[in-house]
């Protein structure tokens, strides 16, 4: 149970300091982009790997909606717009994306 707490605490750790580095470049949605190279960073060099808990259903989805309100709360008019305007394209590498995995 330590070592499992540990690995996340790294891993959570991983997180803040990548989201500190993107604040302190001053690029968008610091929050956002830190945690995911943090995340990417501890995935990729850390020797143990976190083991998830199994969710219930109706959790997994609000949990997944709540990242998508998140996320949405960045999308101003404009990038909706430009995002409309090349959808085709986007639609074209989330289906791919899908597919690989």
């Amino acid at each position: 149970m330590r070592r499992c707490l540990a690995s996340w605490g790294l891993g959570l750790l991983a997180a803040a300091i990548g989201t500190a580095a993107v604040a302190l470049a001053g690029l968008s949605a610091p929050a956002l982009f830190g945690s995911l190279l943090g995340g990417m960073t501890y995935a990729l060099f850390a020797p143990r790997h976190l083991t998830l808990p199994t969710m219930p259903g109706p959790a997994a989805t609000l949990a997944q909606g709540m990242v998508g309100v998140s996320i949405g709360a960045y999308v101003d008019a404009a990038t909706a717009a430009e995002l409309a305007a090349h959808g085709g394209p986007i639609l074209a590498v989330c289906g791919a994306t899908v597919a690989a995995s």
